[in-house]
């Protein structure tokens, strides 16, 4: 996910609200995290979709590596 621009630790706020959830002040926070992330799905599907195709070319220079060095060992 860090490569993707979407680290864990943005998803950490979701987690600490559920952890919490006893406390009226963090089911609003829950809340809020949730109706953010709808607000933003699209963007996210738009930003994670060209980052996803950029990181698949950068795996498949590796994949040519890979067989470059086998081809030349063998």
């Amino acid at each position: 996910m860090n490569q993707l621009g979407h680290p864990s630790a943005r998803m950490s706020d979701l987690s600490i609200a559920i952890d919490s959830l006893e406390r009226e002040e963090s089911l609003d926070s829950l809340v809020g995290v949730i109706l953010n992330l709808i607000q933003r799905c699209e963007e996210i599907e738009r930003d994670l979709e060209r980052r996803t195709t950029a990181l698949a070319a950068r795996s498949m220079i590796n994949v040519f590596h890979a067989i470059n060095l086998l081809t030349t060992r063998l």
